[in-house]
């Protein structure tokens, strides 16, 4: 019957992986303090199509959901430009 030298190389490596990850999740938690102002100018989206048309009515219904989603101010501007 043959062992292998290292037979718990498999739980090692799994221990090193599941400590690493903690170490991680342990320094990205003051760094989610940074982000509780975010965002702090108005977000704006921007609508490649014609104002108006159906894209631009689903958009500006976006940007109104999200408004109440995010308590943020959001702006919407139409910028198309017709083809070439």
């Amino acid at each position: 019957m043959h062992t292998s030298s290292f037979p718990a190389s498999g739980k090692r490596r799994n221990l090193l992986i599941a400590t690493a990850g903690a170490a991680a999740a342990a320094l990205m938690n003051p760094l989610r303090a940074f982000a509780q102002g975010y965002p702090e100018r108005p977000i704006t989206f921007i609508c490649p199509w014609p104002a108006g048309g159906t894209a631009d009515q689903s958009m500006r219904a976006l940007c109104q959901v999200a408004c109440a989603c995010w308590a943020s101010r959001l702006r919407l501007k139409t910028r198309w430009a017709p083809p070439a």
